[in-house]
């Protein structure tokens, strides 16, 4: 099964991203060249990455060696300890400050970009 559009057929399945979208036509890119296509509304869907903080420290402990962006500055931080509430990195002085896992999730991202949680 397709759907039969200006320049060939596209099978269920395949993949294209969408560059523009008018009253007349979508066009779209995903193969070796951008083409102008008359497709069905129904066969478009948005494809958005979505995450969720970490529930504990079981969920974070394949990233406790990774390094984290603080979104506001750009600050670049490796935690020092985590445990089942949040991590842990030192303040400069004799204590350590936590920050929860909601507050990572809200205030960092991993340092190749990506949101400081779980993907879904």
């Amino acid at each position: 099964m397709g759907f039969r559009e200006i320049v060939g057929d596209i099978k269920v399945g395949h993949v294209r991203i969408v560059e523009e979208i008018s009253n007349d036509y979508i066009r779209v890119r995903g193969g070796t060249f951008p083409i102008i296509a008359r497709y069905p509304y129904f066969a478009i869907e948005k494809v958005k990455d979505e995450y969720r903080p970490f529930k504990d420290a079981e969920e974070f402990k394949p990233y406790r060696d990774e390094w984290f962006i603080f979104k506001e500055s750009g600050y670049k931080v490796k935690f020092g300890a985590y445990g089942k509430d949040g991590v842990y990195h030192s303040n400069g002085m004799t204590n350590d400050e936590e920050t929860t896992y909601e507050q990572l999730f809200e205030r960092f991202t991993f340092e190749w970009g990506k949101p400081a949680g779980i993907k879904l």
